[in-house]
């Protein structure tokens, strides 16, 4: 691989494309806007109802209340334009309706003239003041969805980069190298399999956030050996976990459990990865399975560095990379796996052990009595 010849990131210029204001992209129609002003209307009749029935039970300050709130909505919903037309149409509905003389705009008491400006006023400032607080509400959450994409292009950013290089570097060498031996191309071709299989586990996190970002995931649950989906999982794992001593600790006969199989087994890959990524080559890697009362508990623990005092809880966030560590990583991970058990009904946790090392304790409900099988 050419050092000089450096390739344009397509990802890496994450502030170049800036997100603007919400509002900025919204361009509305003519029909829409008057929509809005429909619907204002609407509301300012509806709310007329219950104040020309009880014009003789209440007075008209507190009639005049029903209208606020109305204008309040309407500010909040859709924007100054409509909340200005509906104060104006809430002191007419008052004053032809609910304000003696009745059906007519005249009024016969200076008091009610006041109490109809002061309400106008009062419809007028709260409105703007609605449709400010809407405002930096949209500004706010605009500048939060900017932060999460600027943080995801950074973390996708950096570790498609890294196998991509490694991909890119050892087919280079492949092609290039005539005088490869047997052994050194087996090799290579195993690196660009290892980095290759490193790319999908990270397409497959970014997928699980996805599906388990936007309200509650459709758990598809079925009855799973657990022996068989921590088999699956260290598989896929095998040439990562040969650099490291490791025990599995399962206890005899475990029950079936009900869960999503696809979403525990990513569960099982996201912890296991997580330990490899913080500890050092050569250094014991323990995961166990037992049960306890009617859940199912999973403890994965390494001899890492542990966990700093107080990020206990943090390190499951979102794009939170790591603990003690400089290695890379999307941050995605553990944040997948806290969704994973939650939308299974289970917790999970961290602490530091006291002979070193971080451990990492899931317990997932098993799920009541799996159905018997009939043998014909």
């Amino acid at each position: 691989m050419n050092p000089g010849n450096k390739k344009k990131n397509p990802l890496g210029n994450a502030k170049s494309t800036a997100l603007e204001p919400i509002s900025s992209y919204v361009a509305e129609t003519a029909n829409e806007k008057l929509k809005k002003y429909l619907w204002g209307l609407g509301i300012i009749a509806a709310l007329t109802v219950p104040g020309f029935l009880l014009r003789q039970a209440l007075d008209t300050s507190t009639i005049a209340m029903f209208y606020m709130l109305g204008v309040v909505g309407i500010a909040f919903w859709w924007d100054r334009g409509p909340a200005i037309a509906a104060s104006f149409l809430s002191a007419l509905a008052l004053d032809y309706f609910i304000t003696q003389p009745y059906y007519s705009f005249a009024i016969s008491n200076p008091q009610a003239w006041i109490s109809l400006f002061v309400m106008l006023v009062e419809s007028l400032v709260i409105s703007a003041l609605a449709t400010k607080s809407r405002q930096g509400e949209v500004h706010r959450i605009a500048a939060e969805t900017e932060k999460t994409r600027s943080a995801l292009l950074s973390a996708v950013s950096h570790d498609l980069r890294t196998p991509l290089t490694a991909i890119e570097g050892a087919a280079s060498s492949l092609i290039t190298g005539k005088d490869l031996g047997p052994e050194e191309r087996s090799k290579l071709c195993q690196m660009i399999f290892d980095e290759a299989e490193r790319m999908n586990r990270l397409v497959q996190n970014l997928l699980d956030m996805t599906r388990l970002g936007v309200d509650a995931p459709r758990l598809k649950k079925e009855w799973q050996s657990m022996e068989e989906l921590v088999g699956t999982a260290l598989g896929r794992l095998k040439n990562r976990l040969a650099n490291h001593p490791f025990t599995l600790d399962l206890q005899p006969g475990l029950p079936l459990i009900l869960v999503d199989g696809l979403l525990v087994e990513q569960l099982l890959l996201n912890l296991l990865e997580n330990a490899l990524n913080h500890t050092a080559e050569g250094t014991l890697i323990r995961l166990g399975v037992k049960v306890l009362d009617d859940a199912m508990e999973l403890e994965i623990a390494d001899q890492g560095p542990g966990i700093k005092a107080g990020e206990e809880k943090m390190i499951f966030e979102k794009f939170t990379r790591g603990y003690h560590g400089d290695k890379g990583g999307s941050g995605l991970g553990l944040s997948i796996c806290r969704a994973i058990v939650q939308a299974h009904g289970g917790t999970i946790g961290a602490q530091n052990r006291p002979e070193g090392g971080a451990s990492f304790v899931v317990r997932l409900p098993i799920g009541g009595l799996p159905p018997v099988v009939s043998e014909e």
